[in-house]
């Protein structure tokens, strides 16, 4: 492995943090700690524990043990409640898809990875000469057993025994890094508009606007920078010249293709996603979304009032959401709901009115939200 992570800016998940210090320090029983708190906060933790010798989780003679000897790469045993894999590839890229559905992951060794780190003060604290105070290698805190640090230090510093102050610093430090990533908005204008007949993005419902407008106009009011979801023959005709647009470049796979689309030109950002045929979604809608998010998940949506699914198209997709959905494209997703559904995403309660996050595809129901909006 490298020495630094490049591409994906991480080694084994976007929220990783690692534990290290000296055998007796008190490393997993504080990691012990903080995973049940956590937990209770309803945290999902992964945990990742380096053995610099050698370590051995199952037994001579038993039948996977059996299997394994006599030459599989892998085994894997399950039962009702659990499961455990042995495999003879010690390659930390693997790890990757292990973890990502979990919110965080806790490191416990891995010294010389350039990953957040939080330093175990042994009772010399012999540690600080493998990381000197006045170097950088990533430490964020520090942890002992003495009430007050026993040394002048150049992060905050944590009784063991503190576990919830301890445990809010991270999720604290974590939320602030995924939240310093860029949120870009995307109006997904890709479709052919068969069933209305005529392109829904040219239509006016606000103040002499087209929705294409509006809808890129009210993203960019929460985020950074906004982007018009195309195909290859919209990206240059007419009014989507007028907008920075992201065309297609996963083909016929509708909604879904145009958000793995942005997230592949942009897979370190976060984006906002509103269809072009939600002309009722202004900032009484957007703002919950904002304030709501949890940048821990894969994404942030509303529950539907049209079923028991979450809204696909007024919702924030994390960067992490990018890797699973290719990971699930084989097996046949097709649809942002699909992915939703089976996700571990932070899920919004239904806002108050049914037409907030109304869609809009045939003549009929654009005549009777014009209606509705006229009357008194």
């Amino acid at each position: 492995m490298t020495s630094h992570p490049s591409l994906e800016q991480y080694y084994f998940h976007p929220n990783e943090l690692a534990f290290c210090g000296y055998s007796g320090s008190g490393k997993t029983t504080l990691i012990e700690k903080i995973c049940a708190f956590l937990s209770e906060q309803d945290f999902k933790i992964g945990y990742l524990k380096h053995d610099a010798h050698s370590f051995s989780i199952d037994h001579p003679g038993k039948d996977t043990a059996r299997v394994l000897d006599a030459g599989a790469a892998s085994v894997v045993i399950n039962d009702a409640g659990k499961s455990a894999m042995v495999s003879r590839s010690n390659d930390p890229r693997s790890y990757g898809n292990i973890f990502m559905d979990m919110d965080l992951l806790l490191v416990e060794g891995y010294k010389d990875l350039h990953m957040p780190k939080i330093i175990m003060l042994d009772e010399k604290c012999s540690i600080l000469e493998r990381f000197p105070v006045s170097e950088e290698h990533k430490q964020i805190a520090y942890v002992g057993h003495w009430k007050q640090a026993p040394l002048e230090l150049n992060r905050p510093y944590f009784h063991r025994d503190d576990v919830s102050s301890l445990a809010q610093f991270m999720t604290d430090y974590l939320s602030k890094r995924c939240l310093e990533k860029p949120l870009y908005g995307l109006v997904v204008a890709g479709g052919r508009s068969r069933r209305m007949g005529q392109d829904k993005a040219l239509f006016h419902y606000h103040n002499g606007q087209t929705q294409l407008e509006y809808c890129y106009r009210i993203l960019k009011d929460f985020c950074s920078r906004a982007f018009i979801s195309v195909r290859q023959d919209q990206a240059l005709s007419g009014e989507y010249t007028r907008f920075n647009s992201i065309t297609d470049s996963f083909l016929d796979l509708g909604p879904l293709g145009g958000i793995l689309s942005a997230m592949r030109a942009y897979p370190h950002s976060a984006f906002m996603v509103l269809a072009i045929d939600m002309p009722a979604v202004d900032a009484s809608v957007l703002g919950p979304l904002f304030e709501g998010r949890n940048p821990f998940r894969y994404a942030t949506a509303f529950q539907s009032h049209a079923g028991d699914f979450p809204e696909p198209l007024c919702t924030i997709y994390e960067p992490k959401s990018y890797r699973r959905i290719l990971s699930d494209l084989p097996s046949g997703l097709a649809c942002p709901t699909s992915f939703l559904k089976k996700s571990r995403i932070q899920k919004l309660p239904q806002l108050s009115s049914s037409n907030d996050l109304l869609n809009i595809n045939f003549p009929q129901e654009r005549q009777n939200f014009i209606d509705s909006r006229s009357a008194p």
